[in-house]
């Protein structure tokens, strides 16, 4: 018994018709039927009855019909599973990352994967990681940066790098505050904030909360090329991390600040299907995105760290 004849059997029983099953299985019926003899006295029992309208599977057919759906089934998911290792990474991959990774790792990711995967193409969806999280979630992305570590039967994520959350602003602004900055500060400065932000939103309003502190000048802009505007200008402060503005900061025009508040350093995931799951696009732009940030980490780039530091 091999797994042709289980698949001339499945194609049997389903079309309960020789015929049928033979011009499904692009062979002769008289060839089908041979086949389907040399089983049947393989196993020593008969599989099907012949009769007028077509076959009937028998008690021991019905038997067999169960095992080899398993058998099939199992040998099918064998082959995908082993592929998904070597096959050409080919297809589209929804990436979504935040606006900061917009700037500095998707031009480089682009140019990599074109030369390295030319038969991938990669979906950007920008947004705030509390967005990305929603999106992975409901599997609208395939990969993902995040500030959640997740762990389901579906998604997993990888320590990705390790940041700070600055307050950046004009020097006319914030050149003579302390650093780390205090609170007390930061509730005087002119922010642009991002009310979308809930997760950075809910700690700094627990840190000034606890203080007994609120902002006194803000305002709510959830576009971020505004607040980076605003921020070059010398008009508001925001919230980010320095990788948002890495020649601005590089040149001197604008300085990033670290606070006093420590949940506003934190870690960046990346989540996507489990490892063994993922298609060879997916793969292959997983692991880019790896090699692209743990080398600029190990270049002293935009204030990343290792996620273990």
């Amino acid at each position: 018994m091999d797994l042709k004849q289980l698949r001339d059997f499945l194609a049997i029983s389903e079309l309960s018709s020789l015929t049928a099953a033979a011009e499904k299985l692009n062979v002769t019926q008289p060839a089908l039927g041979q086949q389907m003899r040399k089983l049947e006295a393989d196993l020593g029992v008969q599989l099907i009855k012949r009769h007028s309208r077509g076959v009937q599977l028998t008690e021991a057919g019905q038997k067999l019909k169960t095992h080899a759906e398993d058998i099939v089934s199992r040998v099918t998911q064998a082959v995908v599973d082993v592929r998904r290792f070597s096959a050409v990474p080919s297809g589209t991959v929804r990436l979504g990352v935040t606006p900061s990774l917009g700037r500095v790792i998707v031009p480089q990711l682009l140019e990599i994967a074109a030369d390295r995967f030319p038969e991938v193409s990669i979906q950007f969806t920008q947004g705030l990681t509390d967005q990305l999280d929603r999106l992975i979630g409901k599997h609208e992305l395939d990969i993902a940066v995040t500030h959640s570590l997740i762990d389901t039967e579906t998604i997993e994520t990888l320590p990705l790098y390790f940041e700070t959350i600055y307050v950046i602003g004009h020097m006319a602004l914030i050149g003579d505050c302390e650093e780390p900055m205090t609170l007390a500060q930061l509730v005087r400065l002119p922010m642009a904030l991002d009310d979308r932000n809930q997760h950075l939103r809910k700690i700094i309003d627990r840190g000034i909360a606890d203080l007994g502190l609120e902002l006194r000048d803000y305002v709510e802009i959830p576009a971020i090329n505004i607040r980076r505007e605003l921020v070059t200008q010398g008009r508001r402060c925001i919230l980010a991390p320095y990788a948002l503005f890495p020649q601005e900061l590089e040149a001197g025009t604008i300085v990033a600040k670290r606070t006093e508040i420590p949940d506003l350093d934190r870690v960046l995931y990346l989540a996507s299907s489990r490892v063994e799951k993922l298609s060879p696009a997916e793969s292959a732009i997983r692991g880019l995105m790896v090699e692209i940030v743990d080398s600029a980490i190990s270049g002293g780039l935009f204030g990343w760290r290792m996620p273990e530091d």
